[in-house]
């Protein structure tokens, strides 16, 4: 009997299903890039990348929808259907700049109009299910939440897994990506259908909306900015190189996924609480320095014993990334600390860290414009640009944790 409640107690705690789940899919998502390494070339494997990659710079509008709901959800600042709206007004609006930027962006990540296009639906689908999930992360039902990824990632490999033995097409591989988000935005939209069905008490005006979105759009696009505009700049300079540096980066992200989704579960608690300063303030302090210990332990593990076991799992022409394993560790460790310091600021609505994320950005891209004809350099320059982004971060906490006054 106790033996049965102890289990029912485990059920009920959803942080712990979702953190398990969510590593689970993490774990599934790095085995579909290693399969698709095996199964494309190595300059199709870098294209295809380059393109995740700046898939991951659109899913910031929806991120953003998600984030914003969240907190409307724990404060309640507004209603969902006006939400609803604004949301459709966006994707409109942004559909004829998308349709006439396509040329450039086909010439620039070196892919097909089609592939581009199937990128467009897909950021126009993901903006309407992160709206939803924002209800779901909100409301803390991290059940539900779980079995909306499960359903993404789970189509997703289905189709994906068995195409790449017929054809090695990207556009089709994108194409999952796209059926796995509609698969999840249903399932998202039924559970989540009885709350566009209150009573409409208040109405908030569009610009409203577009300005709160807008400083946690800033921090979204910063943060995939800096994980992604790696690759696609390693695409465009290092064609031959990029799908070694494809899976490279795959393997220091994975101790940033693992840490986004411990900041995923806590941002909601960073919210509600934000009003007691000093226990966040210690609650912050102590997450960093766990960070930056792990990351350091996890780094050292991947130069000494991970580094070994690369020819047993990759083909041989991706050996190189021996050498840069250890480094890629380390270097998502500083971005991973530079986001939880970011959350903190949009907990408090202060607007800080936008100026330190648009000066790095200026810095990341002057020093890559000079320093880009060997992989190295690349991951020195992103090395370093994220220790310099870490710093000023930290120096702005501390000075806005000082000053209460400031804190809105």
């Amino acid at each position: 009997m106790k033996e049965l409640k102890g289990h029912l107690s485990f059920f009920k705690n959803q942080h712990s299903i979702y953190m398990i789940i969510d590593i689970f899919l993490n774990g599934i998502i790095f085995l579909l890039s290693f399969y698709m390494s095996w199964m494309f070339s190595q300059g199709e494997f870098g294209k295809l990348n380059a393109l995740l990659s700046f898939l991951a710079l659109t899913y910031v509008l929806g991120l953003s929808f998600q984030m914003y709901v969240t907190k409307v959800v724990q404060t309640n600042e507004s209603n969902f259907v006006d939400i609803l709206e604004s949301a459709k007004k966006l994707v409109f609006l942004l559909l004829v700049p998308f349709l006439l930027v396509t040329p450039i962006l086909s010439y620039f990540l070196k892919a097909t109009p089609i592939s581009v296009g199937i990128i467009g639906l897909i950021t126009a689908t993901s903006i309407f299910l992160c709206m939803e999930r924002g209800i779901i992360q909100g409301q803390e039902r991290f059940i539900h939440l779980s079995i909306s990824l499960c359903i993404d990632i789970g189509i997703k490999s289905i189709v994906i897994v068995p195409l790449l033995l017929v054809t090695t097409s990207i556009p089709l591989v994108l194409l999952a990506t796209l059926l796995g988000h509609l698969g999840a935005y249903i399932f998202c939209r039924i559970i989540n259908r009885h709350h566009y069905n209150r009573e409409k008490i208040f109405q908030t005006k569009f610009i409203v909306i577009y300005r709160s979105i807008w400083s946690i759009f800033t921090a979204q696009f910063f943060f995939y900015f800096f994980t992604s505009i790696d690759m696609v700049i390693v695409n465009h300079y290092l064609t031959e190189k990029a799908g070694i540096y494809a899976i490279t980066i795959k393997l220091g992200q994975l101790y940033l996924t693992f840490g986004l989704a411990l900041l995923f579960l806590w941002f909601p608690k960073m919210v509600r609480e934000k009003g007691d300063r000093i226990k966040l303030k210690k609650s912050v302090i102590k997450c960093l320095t766990l960070v930056l210990f792990g990351g350091c332990l996890l780094s050292i593990l991947y130069h000494i014993w991970v580094s070994k076991w690369i020819v047993f799992f990759f083909p041989t022409d991706y050996i190189e990334i021996q050498k840069y394993i250890g480094f890629s560790g380390l270097i998502y460790t500083f971005l991973l600390v530079s986001i939880i310091l970011t959350h903190f600021f949009i907990a408090y609505d202060s607007k800080r860290y936008i100026k330190v994320f648009a000066f790095v950005a200026v810095f990341y891209l002057t020093l890559t414009s000079c320093f880009h004809d060997k992989l190295i350099h690349v991951m020195v320059v992103q090395l370093l640009t994220y220790l310099l982004m870490a710093m000023l971060l930290l120096y702005n906490f501390f000075n806005l944790s000082e000053k209460e006054g400031n804190l809105q």
